[in-house]
């Protein structure tokens, strides 16, 4: 069986279990329909963005076992970007664009997948890539920076990169890799629809420090209402956010970008 094959098969394998799974879920939730459901609780708000997506399509599954909405957030040029962002749609959640750009060290991170939105572009070049980006893939409604440390302090950058977005209507997340970051005052500043990110769940992949931050996310979502976290596609995040997840919802409720961002 060759590649091409291989990856045919795997995605018809997928779409077949998401298809049983959300079969099993309608027959036996014991919950009302989402339109039913009550809005007004009480419980603070947590919109969790799974970042980094596009490299396998069985992160796709682990999303899916998580059973609480989410953004998926798909960097473009990655080997299974377009396919994992139609499942992620069909499946219900909101899906981002995960936009390249430039990190301090940007060396260290070049790849042959992708290329930098940096301030060492002409304005004409960040226009061009931005655009090539955003209609990678077009159901996406936002986006959020993909590293980031050294061009989200850049506002000349900035201001080009978030006035491609503003005229595709999309959402803006500043991922807020640095403290220094201008993105999300301009993209305000700009009146397009943005949110920052308060908590990376698993800067490292260290069990104990991910359940320390998933404590973290409870004390902030807390004390400030609502909050956006990040999550990556690891083994370690995905396994304890399965065996905390019932507990979790019962203290927040766990929300989409577009529901965050209603008033």
């Amino acid at each position: 069986m060759n590649n091409k094959i291989k990856v045919i098969f795997f995605i018809v394998i997928l779409f077949a279990l998401v298809f049983i799974i959300t079969k099993s879920h309608r027959n036996t939730s014991t919950q009302p329909p989402l339109e039913l459901l009550d809005r007004s609780s009480d419980k603070p708000k947590v919109a969790v963005i799974f970042d980094d997506l596009g490299e396998s399509m069985r992160d796709m599954t682990e999303i899916y076992a998580l059973d609480i909405p989410v953004t998926v957030s798909v960097i473009p040029g990655l080997k299974f970007a377009k396919n994992i962002a139609h499942i992620a749609s069909r499946c219900g959640y909101t899906v981002f664009i995960h936009l390249p750009i430039s990190p301090k060290n940007e060396d260290e991170y070049k790849t042959d997948k992708y290329k930098f939105l940096s301030p060492l572009m002409k304005e004409k070049q960040v226009r061009l890539l931005t655009k090539y980006y955003l209609e990678y893939i077009r159901i996406a409604s936002g986006v959020n920076n993909h590293m980031g440390s050294l061009g989200t302090t850049d506002p000349v950058l900035m201001k080009t990169i978030l006035s491609e977005v503003k005229k595709k209507n999309l959402i803006f997340v500043d991922s807020k890799t640095t403290p220094d970051s201008v993105a999300f005052g301009i993209a305000k500043s700009m009146d397009i629809p943005a949110a920052e990110n308060s908590l990376f769940l698993d800067d490292s992949s260290d069990t104990e420090l991910i359940r320390q931050q998933i404590s973290k996310m409870l004390d902030l979502a807390k004390a400030k209402g609502k909050m956006v976290v990040i999550a990556h596609p690891r083994p370690n995040t995905f396994n304890i956010l399965k065996a905390e997840i019932n507990g979790l919802k019962d203290k927040v409720d766990f929300v989409n970008m577009q529901d965050y961002l209603e008033k």
